[in-house]
This record gives C-alpha cells, structure tokens and sequence, in this order.
C-alpha cells in the first residue's frame, strides 16, 4: 500500500502543455516527467504538483500523499519505475488515464524483465487537471495489478 502511494505520489510531476495537445501526449508528458522526479528523489517538486483540492476515495489529502511519497523515498535507496499508459482521455476538462506501472530497487530496461525481476505492480486511474498551464493530480484509485496486465494490449 505505502508503495502504492509512493508511485501516486510520484506521478505528481507537471507536463507542460504547449497549446491544445491530445489527451494521451499530454498523460504521456506528465508521467514520464513523474517518473523522473521519483528516480531523481525530488520530493520537493512534489509538493507544488499536487492538486490542492486532490483527493480520494480512501480519503486522503495531497499532503496525505506527499507524506506518504516523502517517507517511502527516505527508506529507499534507489527507485526504479517502469510505466505503461494503457488509455488517456479528456472528459469535463480533466485528462482521465490509465496507467500500469512497476517499481522495482533496480532498473527495468524493458516489459520483458517483469516476470524475472521482483516489483511491486499497480494498475492506476488518474485525474488530472490543469492549472496555471501545468497539468497536476487531482485524484486517483489504484490496485495490485498482474505481470500479465502489462502484456494485454
């Protein structure tokens, strides 16, 4: 669960979105740049990223899940995370995606070293919403998700 939140919490990063970008370049954007700030263990840019009024159904707050990313980053050396975007799209001015990522303690070149490595797998749903022209996230559900599940097309 803490690992969960950490990844939530790590994809908190701001995409830039230069004019009108489709929904699914923009949820691109913005998690390959979270997956930078969690490997790079900026945990201060995180806590601009977050949606002010972010929250869930388990009823956690930003600062909830800031806390949450902050401590999981102090108890881990090295993070690694390797994402897959399965949907993105625009609903009510709010990018809604669908993202599978992996988190392991090293690198993970590739889909194919899933099933031979040991991490941690989650399916999430994410919302995002833009302010001020970053995109930021305003609430999200996840679970465990399968080595299989990164395979599926």
């Amino acid at each position: 669960m803490l690992l969960a939140l950490a990844l939530l919490a790590a994809l908190l990063l701001p995409a830039a979105c230069s004019e009108e970008q489709e929904p699914e370049a923009i949820a691109r954007s913005f998690i390959a740049a979270c997956e930078e700030a969690a490997q790079q263990r900026q945990v201060r840019n995180l806590r601009e990223l977050i949606a002010e009024d972010y929250t869930d159904p388990a009823g956690r707050t930003a600062r909830d899940v800031l806390a949450v990313a902050a401590g999981y980053l102090m108890r881990n050396r090295s993070v690694h995370i390797y994402t897959r975007l399965q949907a993105a799209t625009e609903r009510d001015d709010r990018i809604e995606a669908t993202v599978l990522a992996a988190l392991a303690g090293r690198p993970i070149g590739d889909v194919s070293m899933l099933p031979s490595i040991n991490a941690d797998l989650y399916r999430f749903e994410l919302e995002l919403v833009e302010a001020k022209g970053d995109w930021r996230l305003a609430g999200a559900t996840w679970r465990t998700a399968l080595v299989d599940d990164f395979f599926a097309d």
